[in-house]
């Protein structure tokens, strides 16, 4: 029989009664929980939290330049939904004009989609929340206008991208203190995002007696068809980039259906093409047919079927998953449970799968909140590795163009209106019909096969949220990058903590163990049958919880 799962744990294991909130940054985790001390709900805590997140991790997560998914289970409503707050390339964005410049850029104007995450969150905030706009974003605009001490986190991701910043003087304005990355301790204050902030927090109040909703969709109107588009725009055209007002003025973010598989007992819920979150669901439904438990927690047989199932569902993301406004993505056809037979058919006991592997058909951050109502939210939110502060504005733009291709053959293809294929994955399972856990990771590529593991951990070896989260992990690179140069790795990055046995044993099976890189942040929610909360906060990163 195999041995029973072991981790110790360096965090307290998180519990509550009434609510439970994880964040990437321990002052975001703080402004969700004073939401939800005020009597708001897991949605309107959600939204704290990002825009706090927003403020002390300017370099992964922006509200109002970057791109967010949500996937919640209204409590109300009694069913899951997903708020896809996802932007598309701009009108300018063809393949000649980036085969003109040489290239996607990494970075600057030209990289960046038309920004959707703050239409998503009052699209949330409206139809699933409790509060005001003033409210939620309370907490963010404190830490923006008295600053905060930056981490040493923070500090590492200046230091990385000190040389882009140099580059454009409106983010070097906010990001650098007299031409240097700001040292871990000293205090950030943002006062062009308080600025921008306040104008949107001004016109809501302007529309408050209209009505809650008529006054959120103000403060949205004057982002995306006022004053905060057109100085983007503007800015755009001086400094070369792509925007231009329409790109905005026709922007909405849209309520949709989660994908979904059952594993075992469990309902594992997705969210739909453009995101990557199909490869999770995939996964389950291959390694479904294994006895992992019989294998054992960290077994070669185990991590060896485990990583083959992630190499056969990144293929099948690469032949397959884009826009499905402008290819026709088989999404019934890849979560069926015949095809994932015959997919687990492809996989060898003895030897790995390395690219080019077939399609079988022929910087970001995460949260998760739950509250006493019965809500659950699992977000992914992000601005790719930032772009540029669109001037004075404040607003640090994503540069999520970077993820297309320029191979016309590709189903990610760059296009105007096209929304790029998105790693953003938060996840959700269902027991019983009811919301049971809630899972989110950042890290690109790395985000599913994360929460595969820990998802893994829980339900199939009994492992705690937090022991599930902190156990070592893998990650493959089988399969091209989603980010430039889309290169494949064909390596196997594992963390220390695995037994010495099993790393001899995979490399036998032909997998080429490298050292490990990004690891993601899982944030981890699970409600018990007593309604008790359970959490886990990822150290890899500086992820908290708080709990009540």
């Amino acid at each position: 029989m195999a041995e029973a799962a072991k981790v110790r744990i360096t965090r307290p294991a998180l519990r509550g009664r009434e609510w439970l909130v994880i964040a990437g940054d321990h002052l975001a985790a703080q402004a969700g929980a004073r939401v939800l001390q005020q009597g708001g709900n897991a949605v309107d805590a959600t939204v704290a939290a990002a825009a706090a997140v927003g403020v002390v991790e300017p370099l992964r997560s922006n509200i109002l330049g970057g791109e967010s998914f949500i996937l919640l289970w209204s409590a109300a409503d009694r069913r899951p939904f997903v708020i896809d707050g996802i932007g598309y390339a701009p009108a300018g964005a063809t393949v000649e004009r980036y085969r003109e410049l040489g290239g996607v850029p990494q970075h600057g104007l030209q990289a960046s989609c038309v920004p959707g995450a703050f239409d998503g969150w009052v699209l949330a905030l409206e139809r699933f929340g409790t509060m005001t706009l003033a409210q939620t974003l309370a907490p963010a605009l404190e830490l923006a206008e008295a600053g905060f001490l930056v981490s040493e986190l923070l500090h590492e991701t200046m230091v990385q991208q000190f040389e882009t910043q140099l580059k454009h003087p409106a983010t070097a304005k906010v990001f650098l203190k007299d031409g240097r990355p700001y040292a871990a301790g000293e205090r950030l204050v943002q006062p062009d995002l308080v600025r921008t902030f306040r104008k949107l927090l001004a016109v809501e109040e302007a529309h408050r007696s209209q009505g809650r909703g008529k006054a959120l969709q103000a403060a949205r109107d004057f982002f995306y068809r006022g004053e905060i588009a057109e100085a983007i725009v503007r800015f755009s055209h001086r400094e070369g980039g792509l925007f231009d007002e329409q790109d905005f003025t026709r922007y909405e973010a849209a309520v949709l259906e989660p994908i979904r598989t059952a594993y075992r007992e469990w309902e594992v819920l997705e969210i739909p093409p453009p995101s990557q979150g199909i490869t999770l669901l995939m996964a389950l439904n291959v390694l479904e047919g294994y006895d992992l438990k019989g294998w054992g927690w960290q077994s070669a047989e185990t991590i060896h079927a485990m990583v083959e199932a992630v190499a056969l569902t990144f293929a099948d993301r690469e032949a397959y998953i884009a826009d499905p406004s402008f290819v026709k993505v088989p999404t019934e056809r890849l979560l069926s449970k015949a095809y994932a037979e015959a997919q687990r058919r492809r996989i060898r006991p003895d030897r790995s799968l390395t690219w080019p592997v077939s399609g079988g058909l022929g910087d970001t951050t995460s949260i998760t909140v739950a509250d006493a109502q019965g809500n659950l939210v699992s977000v992914t939110t992000s601005i790719g590795a930032g772009s540029v502060v669109a001037g004075e504005t404040g607003i640090l733009l994503n540069n999520r163009v970077r993820m297309f291709h320029l191979d016309l053959n590709h189903p990610n293809v760059v296009a105007p209106g096209k929304k790029v294929r998105m790693t953003l994955n938060p996840a959700m399972a269902l027991r019983r019909g009811r919301p049971w856990m809630a899972f989110a990771s950042p890290g690109g590529d790395v985000q599913p096969q994360v929460q595969l593991q820990s998802f893994l951990n829980v339900v199939e070896f009994g492992l705690t949220p937090q022991e599930a989260v902190e156990a070592p992990r893998w990650v493959s690179t089988a399969f091209p990058n989603t980010s430039l140069p889309h290169k494949p790795g064909n390596a196997l990055q594992m963390e220390p903590g695995f037994p010495e046995a099993v790393r001899q044993a995979l490399e036998a099976k032909g997998h080429v163990l490298a050292r490990p890189g990004e690891m993601g942040s899982v944030a981890m929610i699970v409600r018990d049958e007593q309604g008790g909360l359970h959490g886990g906060a990822d150290p890899r990163r500086e992820a908290y919880g708080i709990a009540w």
